[in-house]
């Protein structure tokens, strides 16, 4: 919560408060309006604004991206909506009461050409690109260092204009399902399990549809209707990546079996007992310790690149990756993202962790 006897200097024009992350919580304009911006976590949801005596209260309504498509006041009413292209122009509005913060939840800093303030540098929507250049260029070779959420902008985000990420953080629940659809636990926000039971791929597809719908309407619900197909694939392929799956978790034990212990040896023990499961299984159509960057297959190792633990499929358009977790390790949010920035396009992932006792059912 902003301090509440924060105050400006008589000489000062504008001021702002901010949060010690960086979130701005209050603005007072030429030292007579003050605004106050409220949060669900992370995410901007609405303003109070107080001129005077008078005061008045907006919602902001917005997509996976974060962006305001929609501006509404307290009784529902709404004052303004957006469309933007996709590197944040902005393509049709109508207006009523404006707000600046629109693109990805960004400020508007100017309306003629544009600009949009991300923290490190300022995104240009008629360039498509940012003004100055990457302050973490060296982190990701082979790019632009003034290309925005590497030029993927319906994919990903780059709240501060140093680091791109998947856009996933409002559709946080149909990314664990789609992504864990195997397994009773699926990493939270906060990077901590949190227990799931099992959902048939029906539901997870007609999750995947309404959260469409939730987003943009029809059209936006039989895109959601085509990612699932997408994820999931026929009938006979997601059956074929159960079958996988329980193989791997058999490797997975024969390894926390052969080696045991704990700690970073014999954790690489435990690896490489898997990687020589998975190469033995050559008409499994399985690959073992594969690299991508930018959403494509490149060296083992190379610079700034992912490497999984297991493939199944063409390495090129896996059907799945496998990520094998050790010990108390597990798949964080973090590297989460950075699979989903780099793995092709619609890739599942899956976390595979030992368990001791007889080997799953169906499996040799």
């Amino acid at each position: 919560m902003p301090p509440g006897n924060t105050s400006c200097s008589p000489e000062t024009t504008t001021c702002y408060v901010f949060t010690y992350d960086g979130r701005l919580v209050r603005e007072y304009l030429n030292n007579a309006t003050q605004r106050d911006f409220l949060y669900a976590g992370s995410q901007r949801i609405g303003v109070s604004e107080k001129i005077g005596a008078a005061f008045r209260l907006h919602y902001f309504i917005t997509d996976h991206l974060g962006s305001t498509r929609s501006f509404i006041d307290s009784t529902g009413l709404v004052k303004a909506t957006y469309n933007y292209y996709p590197f944040g122009g902005t393509r049709t509005s109508t207006v009523t009461t404006d707000t600046k913060h629109r693109y990805t939840g960004k400020e508007l800093d100017d309306e003629d050409i544009q600009q949009y303030y991300y923290g490190a540098r300022y995104l240009n929507g008629a360039t498509q690109c940012f003004n100055s250049v990457d302050p973490l260029a060296a982190k990701y070779p082979g790019w632009s260092p003034y290309c925005y959420a590497l030029a993927n902008p319906v994919r990903n985000l780059d709240r501060k204009g140093k680091n791109p990420v998947a856009a996933f953080a409002i559709l946080y629940s149909l990314y664990s399902l789609v992504f864990y659809p195997n397994t009773a636990a699926a990493p939270s926000s906060a990077d901590q399990p949190v227990e799931r039971g099992r959902t048939t791929g029906d539901e997870v597809r007609s999750w995947a549809v309404d959260a469409g719908m939730v987003i943009g309407g029809a059209a936006a619900g039989r895109l959601g209707a085509g990612l699932a197909t997408r994820i999931f694939g026929r009938a006979e392929v997601e059956a074929d990546a159960t079958a996988v799956t329980k193989f791997l978790q058999n490797a997975a034990n024969k390894a926390e079996a052969q080696i045991g212990g704990k700690g970073g040896v014999a954790g690489t023990a435990k690896h490489e007992v898997f990687k020589d499961e998975v190469r033995a299984a050559k008409d499994a159509g399985l690959s073992s310790e594969v690299s991508y960057k930018g959403g494509e297959l490149t060296g083992y190792g190379a610079e700034g690149s992912v490497r999984v633990d297991a493939v199944h499929g063409p390495k090129e358009k896996p059907t799945r990756v496998y990520e094998l977790k050790t010990g108390g390790a597990k798949l964080t949010e973090k590297r989460l993202r950075d699979l989903e920035v780099h793995l092709p396009p619609g890739t599942p992932m899956q976390e595979i962790k030992p368990i001791l006792g007889p080997p799953t059912p169906g499996t040799n």
